[in-house]
């Protein structure tokens, strides 16, 4: 699959698989009460300590986030920001 192909392949060969059947997740057993943590090296995730972060700090870690990933030829660029997001 090259670059080129890459999206059409997610909108011509995408499947439908019927509909959504819910899962029972309370039948399985619970094996430890820790969750591990989603992104170890960026700190972030459903398991990050930090506290509640104002839409000014979330900025700021978003674009430290993106300066460890620059380099990453296999990371996706950032979504581009809507200039209304830190207007109250």
């Amino acid at each position: 699959m090259t670059i080129i192909n890459l999206s059409s392949d997610h909108e011509v060969r995408n499947a439908w698989l019927g509909p959504a059947f819910p899962l029972d997740l309370s039948t399985l057993p619970v094996r430890t009460e820790e969750l591990p943590s989603q992104y170890q090296t960026l700190k972030l995730g459903y398991s990050a300590t930090t506290p509640s972060l104002t839409v000014e700090q979330r900025l700021k870690l978003g674009d430290r986030v993106e300066g460890i990933l620059a380099d990453d030829k296999e990371a996706a660029p950032a979504p581009a920001r809507d200039d209304t997001t830190t207007q109250s």
